[in-house]
């Protein structure tokens, strides 16, 4: 065990001590990896309350003595975990206390986050003399979860403000089995036998994280080392001209005839095109892999097996555009001989990772290579697998269950995957949980309108005894295609709710729709091009949806997965428009890619993060779209996407001042007019009594708040009161649309519209 000289102290009343774990460590509540490599081998320190001996208790960590500190700052990387806990502050808290001289002052306190992730902290502190930093973890009476601690580190000497995170936030760099090649490449001593192809259009470039100066410039870190100063290969920026090529490779020695290519790449940005992997035969260049748009902000690994019977050349090949903006990078790249094993993500590109056709239904799976016009989701080109229903002679619907190997775990389950579902509406696929000989009831199921292209879904799975999760497709006679099914991956914990999302760890399961002369969202934070904080943290660390672009008009979508027949939902969105010349936000529903309603509009949010609510009735299948047109200059960002059972809550409001767009009631606002003119909720008016449509929506469904006209013989004003704000700061900016119509008795314009500030 090693605590770094941190040593265990806990409060005579509890005697509960923090435990020294690794991703491996047998524990409902714990981390599936640390957060100093990124790896299920990688250790921490861990708090868990899993029964009620440890419910209710505190446990202590103190660091040893250090001398007296001008200034120093004191930074942390926490974990939260626990029935309840996820997307919300944690049940357990964990306060950092200083202790100087037998008196303890906190310096920090935070109750973490459950969403999957590991969160930094950090705060400036000094001492006059000798002191200790201690971590105190405080778990309430009947609550169960966890709270990890890792990377804790104290500068001294320096701010926090004056330096930057000491730890880098990407994994470090994984090695196959197998012996090197001649053809792997860190690039921290240069190129190693990789070449530039001579004849492109651009050159990638050998960079340090030192050299970038902006964040779609390229990351901050290299996946080597994991620090700024680690090299890896960048093309970013725009062409000169569409299509431009930049292409790096390799001589092919020493291959067997099927070989593991593995390499790390980064791709961010709101107009990033592709990534491609390609071997060089004697007749012909073949592409083997590719990967085009902006992907989540981090170093992720591309595992890809190659047939290198005649190949003499391996290239990686990096495409942009006279509108590109972003970047691509490359690290770490090995070739292993033989084919490559599937870790975390089944893709079926070497097996069939244990999935088994059931043996009481007569319809079957199978891997299947990817065609000319159809490619695997992994791959993206005709030389990935996939697993398909099989045509046969019947001419009845026949059904086909696939089953996973066997579960043991009575915890909750998340299943990711990506189908495809073909052309005739009489297809189907549902997912099942199989415990005795037959599958329950549907879980997920889809049917309806084909697939224009990969689509992903996730759906929580649990039982209390040994399980199979089961995907069951319906296939019709006489149909040419069939239903389609790749990368399937098992991790614990439920999934988020359908069409929910955070951005915390990614996009969840919005996905950018790809459109010509358009841009895409952005998983972004801080300090990339939009607002200072996101809203889920309320930090410049948290991650939001950004669109931003240099092209007027340009527009970008992102699409939710399938969402189950609900009769009543509630739909959230949190947005950001920098100023009213930032463009235009839309949020529809769609039953199809051409079936769609509009649900919410807006060309402004007051220049801070906005709520928009509303109630969704819908008995069939839909997803949820967004769309974000540019204008002429700032950003639009969406947070917090959210979608529950039932109807929206009329009324509510917020500890700061919370807009309203009255479609769900008035939020608070109230008529407080003492006379007979009065204000009413209303819509779909005509003349005087109101427009026809309203802002929100831009449609006769939406809702506004208007003077009801001719009422009474006096003329009184019409007072429209918002519920009770506290200060936000020292100045605000109220923002509102309005409409008027008509003239007043006196043959002028109608009846003026006044502000005015009641105080408390």
């Amino acid at each position: 065990m090693d605590f770094c000289g941190w040593v265990n102290n806990p409060p005579p009343d509890s005697g509960v001590e923090w435990d020294w774990f690794s991703g491996e460590s047998e524990g409902l509540f714990a981390p599936s990896q640390d957060h100093s490599t990124g790896s299920s081998l990688g250790h921490f320190a861990i708090f868990s309350s899993q029964d009620d001996f440890h419910s209710g208790k505190v446990a202590q960590l103190e660091s040893e003595t250090m001398d007296a500190v001008e200034r120093a700052c004191l930074e942390i990387w926490h974990f939260a975990e626990g029935f309840g806990a996820q997307q919300k502050p944690s049940d357990i808290t964990l306060t950092v206390f200083l202790s100087v001289g037998g008196e303890l002052r906190p310096l920090l306190n935070t109750s973490g986050f459950g969403n999957n992730s590991w969160i930094p902290d950090r705060v400036d502190y000094s001492a006059s003399g000798p002191h200790q930093i201690i971590l105190q973890a405080n778990c309430p009476e009947s609550e169960v979860g966890s709270f990890s601690v890792d990377d804790v580190h104290i500068i001294r000497g320096r701010s926090c403000d004056e330096t930057g995170l000491t730890t880098t936030l990407t994994p470090p760099t994984t090695t196959p089995a197998g012996p090197s090649s001649d053809m792997d490449c860190t690039f921290e001593e240069g190129w190693c036998r990789w070449i530039q192809e001579v004849g492109d259009d651009a050159d990638w470039a050998r960079h340090t994280g030192l050299q970038v100066d902006d964040p779609w410039n390229g990351p901050r870190f290299d996946h080597t080392v994991g620090n700024n100063q680690g090299f890896f290969l960048l093309l970013n920026g725009s062409g000169l001209k569409d299509g431009e090529r930049a292409a790096v490779s390799v001589p092919a020695v020493s291959l067997e005839s099927q070989s593991c290519v593995e390499f790390w790449f980064y791709m961010l940005g709101p107009s990033v095109s592709s990534l491609d992997l390609l071997l060089q035969t004697n007749s012909s260049e073949l592409l083997v892999w590719t990967l085009h748009g902006t992907q989540n902000p981090e170093w992720t690994s591309a595992r890809v097996t190659i047939h290198t019977n005649d190949s003499f050349k391996i290239t990686l090949a990096g495409h942009r555009n006279t509108q590109s903006w972003g970047f691509i990078a490359v690290d770490d790249v090995t070739v292993r001989g033989g084919a490559c094993s599937n870790q975390n993500v089944c893709g079926f590109d070497s097996d069939s990772c244990g999935f088994d056709n059931s043996v009481s239904q007569r319809g079957l799976w199978g891997r299947r290579k990817g065609g000319e016009h159809h490619g695997d989701h992994t791959y993206g080109t005709e030389q990935g697998f996939y697993m398909t229903v099989f045509s046969s002679n019947s001419r009845q619907p026949e059904v086909a269950d696939l089953l996973s190997p066997a579960f043991s775990s009575s915890s909750e389950m998340c299943v990711r995957f990506w189908y495809w579902l073909p052309a005739d509406s009489s297809n189907s696929l549902s997912v099942h949980v199989q415990r005795d000989g037959e599958p329950g009831d549907a879980l997920w199921r889809r049917p309806g309108s084909p697939s224009t292209g990969w689509e992903v879904a996730e759906v929580t799975v649990s039982s209390p005894a040994r399980f199979y999760v089961v995907f069951r497709a319906v296939h019709v006679p006489g149909t040419s295609d069939s239903v389609k099914i790749d990368d399937v991956s098992f991790k614990s914990g439920a999934c988020s709710p359908a069409g929910s999302c955070d951005f915390e760890s990614g996009q969840c399961t919005w996905v950018n729709i790809h459109k010509d002369g358009g841009h895409q969202w952005v998983v972004a934070n801080g300090g990339s091009h939009g607002p200072p904080t996101d809203h889920t943290t309320d930090t410049p660390e948290g991650q939001f949806l950004l669109s931003l672009s240099r092209q007027h008009g340009s527009v970008a979508q992102v699409v939710s997965e399938w969402v189950q027949e609900k009769e009543t939902s509630c739909f959230t969105l949190w947005y950001h428009m920098e100023t009213s010349d930032s463009g235009t936000l839309r949020v529809f529903t769609r039953s199809g890619p051409s079936d769609q309603t509009l649900v919410f509009h807006s060309n402004s949010s007051g220049s801070r993060w906005s709520r928009f609510s509303q109630t969704l009735n819908s008995t069939n299948l839909f997803q949820l779209l967004v769309e974000a047109e540019s204008k002429s200059s700032g950003f639009i960002a969406v947070d917090d996407i959210s979608l529950t059972p039932g109807v929206c809550k009329q009324n509510e409001t917020t500890s700061g001042f919370e807009g309203c767009s009255f479609e769900n009631g008035t939020c608070g606002w109230e008529d407080v007019s003492s006379g007979q003119f009065k204000w009413e909720r209303g819509r779909n008016a005509t003349g005087s009594a109101g427009p026809p449509v309203d802002n929100t929506l831009g449609t006769e469904e939406g809702w506004y708040m208007a003077v009801e006209p001719h009422r009474g013989e006096h003329v009184s004003a019409a007072l429209l009161q918002s519920p009770l704000s506290r200060e936000a700061s020292s100045t605000c900016t109220l923002h509102f649309y309005h409409n008027t119509y008509g003239e007043g008795r006196c043959g002028g314009a109608s009846a003026p519209l006044l502000l005015a500030l009641t105080p408390d």
